[in-house]
């Protein structure tokens, strides 16, 4: 995250706005301003999210749990975190390497 903060600054942003938390924000106050059920539009769109996760990993042949939904709430519920974090990180160890993310790096000497 903290590179794309640097180096594509648009996709650093959409990591925040298109993840699960503010999709399902975005369910609730669609839910609401329609006069729809708000529990069940939350639910609904956290099936359609996982359940799009899950049909993916099928089809890539890979095994699939109810752990893996677990981690799968929990990797969202971080995001938004990580997302501040990525915001005011100065350095990264980037393969081994500390690198300042002050300093653009195709002007590196």
């Amino acid at each position: 995250m903290t590179i794309h903060r640097r180096d594509e600054p648009i996709v650093f942003l959409a990591e925040l706005l298109f993840g699960a938390p503010m999709t399902l924000v975005a369910a609730a106050i669609a839910a609401s301003s329609l006069g729809w059920s708000i529990p069940l539009a939350l639910l609904t769109t956290t099936a359609l999210l996982y359940g799009a996760e899950a049909a993916h990993a099928r089809r890539e042949g890979w095994t699939i749990g109810v752990r893996h939904a677990a981690a799968w709430a929990i990797r969202e519920a971080m995001i938004p975190a990580l997302w501040v974090a990525a915001l005011f990180a100065r350095e990264v160890v980037w393969g081994g390497r500390l690198v300042g993310l002050d300093r653009d790096p195709r002007h590196a000497p």
